[in-house]
């Protein structure tokens, strides 16, 4: 279980505004990324939440790709 936990994730598509909690439920393409809401355990960090804290990155850079341009 990963100790980053996404709280929100706010798109709008269309004149439409969606929310999500998980990364898989998020479609795989819309308007524009309004919230991007995680939350991340305090300092100090151990390696394995640093790893975690690097991975959470990589979903905002792919909920990023997923916007239409």
């Amino acid at each position: 279980m990963s100790s980053v936990k996404i709280k929100e994730i706010k798109i709008r598509d269309g004149d439409e505004f969606f929310s999500y909690t998980k990364l898989e439920d998020v479609p795989k393409s819309f308007d524009n990324l309004i919230k991007w809401d995680v939350t991340i355990p305090p300092d100090p960090h151990t390696e394995k939440q640093h790893e975690e804290i690097e991975e959470s990155r990589k979903w905002f850079k792919d909920i990023l790709k997923r916007e239409k341009m």
